[in-house]
Parts: structure tokens; sequence; C-alpha cells
């Protein structure tokens, strides 16, 4: 997924505030939900330019204008 282990350990609190409860699985070396967890999800699609897109995690693009500067140099 080409995702740091501290990208990854971000979400998982951010999941876990949202009161998902989620533990480690050493054997299978996987997280998993104890209960069960509802969780919206909002895409939104806007065709853009190729000049104003870059590529992020493998094949996600996002629109240049909608993040700093910083992140382009």
């Amino acid at each position: 997924m080409q995702i740091s282990k501290r990208s990854v350990h971000r979400l998982l609190e951010k999941l876990k505030d949202l009161d998902a409860v989620i533990c480690f699985n050493r054997k299978g070396n996987t997280y998993y939900y104890i209960e069960s967890f509802e969780l919206e999800v909002s895409i939104k699609v806007k065709a853009i330019s190729k000049n104003n897109t870059v590529k992020l995690y493998g094949g996600t693009f996002f629109d240049k204008k909608h993040f700093p500067a910083s992140l382009w140099q």
C-alpha cells in the first residue's frame, strides 16, 4: 500500500477517536474490529487537468490547489 507504519498508527488513532474498537492479531499480522463499527465515507469526483495533479500512494491523484505549495517542492 506504500503507507508508513506511523501513518497506519495515526489512522488507527483517528478511528479509535470515532469509537472504533480495534485490536491487533499478531498471528495474522493484521488489525481488526472487536465489534461492529459504522463509518460513512464520502468521495468527490472532479475533472482536473494533468498539470494540476500529483501522484501519491501509488495511484491516488490530488488537486494541487488543495495542498500547501511546500508539498510540491
